[in-house]
């Protein structure tokens, strides 16, 4: 890749503005989610990248700081993981220059083109997943409504109504906006929400083949529960594109996978992994690894190998960092071993292309998860289970029946 302007530069800012279901502009995915750069609202995201805090956020990364927004990324780096920075500077590293080129001396970039897409125009899900809230999930929202009522101290209401959409914020026509961008893009990234089930999906994809933009990259994150959307069939939409990865979001199996995700039906989840093969569709597993899962690692890899995925299509760069009571740093120090262990020794059995690839995966993850955190770890565990154990009262489940491997650590939690 060629230099880089500064060691802490990301391209996004000059390429990129990331939305979300309540109209908030963020500058990626990983930023503040509590400090967003703009809303729709306030116009469209042309006249917001140029902002006074897309200006700001250009300059200090021109000048070597370390935003507060771009903290997640950085934290990856720390532990050695690719992070979002890494892999866009890469992506787009041709871009760069004339990035550079078009900036003012207080950070305004003219003739601002969007290269890079990532358009969560709704939260419309068909999972409520632990770690989620109905920001964007809207299974979330009955929940988070009813869990309120017995403790507002742990559980808030993230959204006013149950399923929200950036159209409702924006005093314009989003899909005008994206036909007027059609010929800018050179990269779409699908997330949700649950990206297959939304209207704007298709249309963005059908927009795309009918403007002969079937060069574009398309990415996914999608739980893959589903394949079919009223009239649509994904796979041969798919077809048309030169270049589709979908990261299936899949943390563990059976009735792991059914908790850990709620709305999972894990025959469903097989049958569409097993369906993507011989397609034109690179699949990969991209993993949340955190408290939950980490010990069952090695049976989600033996499970995924029956079904033809090999070890070294498992991603296990996404780390779980917020709720952070839901991470791996709040584990005990003998099921932290107990982890390692388990996952370099499936790695060790590994072909060599395979283990290679795998262990370069581990090594970040057992870091992050022996480093010190600076929240009280007794804390965290206590916000653990009560949150557990509230989501089980309410959705009639049991965590110690389902992580038996855990039960012992989890009944020792004194809240």
């Amino acid at each position: 890749m060629n230099k880089l302007p500064s060691d802490t530069y990301c391209v996004l800012p000059w390429l990129h503005a990331n939305i979300w279901p309540s109209g908030d502009v963020h500058h990626c995915c990983l930023g503040d989610w509590q400090n967003p750069m703009g809303n729709l609202r306030d116009g469209k995201p042309d006249d917001i990248v140029n902002n006074d805090a897309y200006k700001k956020l250009r300059l200090q990364l021109l000048s070597g700081e370390k935003p507060k927004s771009c903290m997640r990324c950085f934290e990856r780096e720390d532990v050695g993981a690719i992070s979002m920075r890494n892999h866009h500077n890469e992506y787009f590293k041709d871009s760069i220059p004339g990035a550079i080129n078009n900036t003012r001396s207080d950070g305004t970039v003219d003739d601002f083109k969007f290269e890079y897409w990532d358009f969560r125009f709704s939260n419309l899900c068909n999972m409520k997943c632990r770690m989620c809230g109905s920001g964007f999930s809207s299974m979330w929202y009955d929940d988070e409504i009813e869990l309120n009522k017995q403790d507002d101290k742990i559980w808030s209401v993230q959204t006013n109504k149950r399923v929200m959409n950036a159209q409702d914020s924006a005093n314009f026509d989003t899909k005008s906006w994206i036909d007027e961008k059609i010929n800018d893009v050179k990269y779409v990234y699908f997330a949700g929400g649950e990206p297959l089930i939304m209207e704007e999906h298709y249309y963005i994809l059908q927009k795309l083949i009918d403007a002969g933009r079937t060069d574009v990259r398309i990415r996914y994150n999608t739980n893959l529960l589903k394949l079919h959307f009223k009239h649509y069939d994904l796979v041969e939409m798919w077809s048309k594109f030169d270049f589709v990865q979908v990261n299936a979001s899949i943390d563990d199996i059976d009735a792991r996978a059914e908790y850990i995700r709620s709305g999972t039906v894990w025959n469903n989840i097989e049958n569409n992994l097993q369906r993507l093969h011989n397609t034109n569709v690179r699949l990969l597993i991209d993993c949340t690894t955190q408290a939950m899962n980490v010990l069952t690692l090695p049976e989600l890899y033996t499970r995924l190998k029956e079904i033809g995925i090999p070890a070294n299509r498992v991603m296990l760069h996404n780390i779980l960092q917020q709720p952070q009571s839901f991470n791996v740093t709040v584990l005990s120090d003998d099921l932290k071993n107990k982890a390692k262990q388990g996952l370099y020794d499936y790695a060790n059995a590994l072909p060599e292309s395979e283990k290679t690839i795998m262990i370069q995966q581990i090594a970040p993850l057992i870091e992050f998860m022996y480093a010190e955190v600076n929240t009280d770890k007794n804390s965290l565990r206590q916000q653990f289970k009560i949150k557990q154990t509230s989501l089980d009262i309410l959705r009639k489940e049991k965590f110690t029946d389902v992580f038996p491997h855990l039960q012992e650590w989890y009944n020792g939690i004194s809240v």
